[in-house]
């Protein structure tokens, strides 16, 4: 992996793809985003999206995911809820329906 990102670091424009800011951004994932991804996977709350595919492919997928749930958690709310900033009613609806 690391040989990977050295090679994109020699095309990415970015001044800090070095080995030395990827170990460390690697290390930021595993002991931040690791734990999120574990606990939403033991609550079966975790989908997975495999984003080699074609965009259009990734898009279907994902399209998949959210469309029932937007349907059902938004289709309760009135429509100036979220336009409003009404945070509190967002939530309230969202737990309501889950």
């Amino acid at each position: 992996m690391e040989a990977r990102l050295i090679e994109r670091g020699k095309t990415s424009g970015r001044a800090d793809d070095n080995i030395a800011s990827i170990k460390k951004r690697f290390q930021t994932y595993l002991n931040e985003t690791v734990p999120i991804i574990t606990h939403f996977g033991r609550l079966n709350k975790l989908h997975t999206i495999d984003s080699t595919q074609s965009p259009d492919v990734v898009y279907s997928q994902v399209a998949k995911i959210f469309t029932p749930w937007l349907q059902t958690t938004f289709a309760f709310m009135k429509p100036d809820t979220v336009k409003a900033g009404k945070k509190d009613e967002v939530l309230a609806a969202i737990k309501a329906h889950k």
